[in-house]
This record gives structure tokens, sequence and C-alpha cells, in this order.
């Protein structure tokens, strides 16, 4: 059992657009995103610390990235251990580790899906309103686009024989814009 950090961040981020409208009108909506993704991190500590297997490899793989952020987490509490609770201590300690990572790597994907909706904006046209969503699968499926910009927004001209459509792939989710446009 391999545990991944991304993974459990990811799922934090997708419990907090969970039955929400998923239209982006300006970039506070990643604001909103990250507080409510932070609220979920708790959540996914637990899921990822369930085996004591998966305490020992967290402790492995990201102590020396996250162990001073985790020590002082680990720490707030006061407790102190008997040698005969290695397991609780360990587990506390992995806990503490897995909420420092998760919540790095949740603040770093928003600040990407945030900064890729921006790309996404500069490649649309000013003169219209037009709604952005956040989807975990692009909404064009297979359809091929007629170009790539350099920041990784797909474009489509004439989708479907009348629509224009933007979309960019940002970790495990796609912002994505269509639209119908005016006709001369």
């Amino acid at each position: 059992m391999t545990v991944n950090i991304a993974l459990h961040a990811a799922s934090a981020i997708q419990s907090a657009f969970y039955g929400k409208d998923l239209k982006i009108e300006s970039a506070d909506f990643f604001d909103d995103l990250r507080d409510e993704a932070r609220d979920n991190i708790g959540t996914e500590v637990d899921n990822a610390c369930t085996y004591y297997s998966a305490c020992m490899e967290i402790i492995n793989r990201y102590e020396s990235e996250y162990g001073a952020d985790a020590e002082d987490l680990a720490d707030s509490g006061g407790a102190e251990f008997k040698a005969s609770q290695w397991q609780e201590a360990m587990t506390r300690y992995a806990s503490a580790i897995a909420y420092a990572a998760i919540s790095a790597a949740v603040e770093s994907e928003i600040d990407d899906l945030k900064e890729a909706y921006e790309n996404l904006i500069e490649t649309m046209p000013d003169d219209m309103e037009i709604p952005v969503t956040l989807e975990t699968e692009c909404i064009h499926g297979w359809a091929a686009h007629d170009r790539e910009t350099a920041e990784g927004v797909c474009i489509w001209h004439r989708l479907e024989g009348e629509v224009e459509a933007r979309a960019i792939h940002c970790g495990g989710f796609w912002l994505t814009a269509t639209w119908t446009p005016e006709r001369a």
C-alpha cells in the first residue's frame, strides 16, 4: 500500500466543491475553495493514517520535508508517551506529517488552479461574459482541439459545428468555457 499525498489533497479539494455550483465568476472563487478544502484536510489525514504501515510510510517518505512543521503539530497537545505507547506516538507524528504535507499540496494545487484560470481567461473574448466551470473530466471528451497555447489552454473553433470552447487541465481538474459566438 502506497500513500499518495497528492491524491489526498485532490480529494480534499473535490470534497470542498461537492454539491456546489462550479461556475467561476472571478479568481475569488479559488480563495473560497481554499478555505473549504482546508476544512477537509483532517478527514484526509485520518484516511492516510488508517494503518500503522501507512503511518510508517508517511514518516519515511515525508519526514525530511515536513518533519519540522509536524513536530510543532504533534507536540501541541503536550502529551508524553511511555515506551509501550510507541504506536500511538508514531500515529500522532505521522498524522502531523500527513497534515503538513496534505496542507502544502492543497495550497499548491489551488495556486496552480488559479493560475490556470487566469491563463484560460486570457484566451477568451473580452466582449462576452462566458462562464468557466471546474470539472474532473474534460467535457469535450476526445474531440481534437484546433490548437494549444504555450500555457496549455486547448482551443476549439466551431466544435460540433457551432460552439467555441477553451479548456485547461490542471492537476486532476479541468477548467472549461464553452459558448456560441454571436453571428455577424
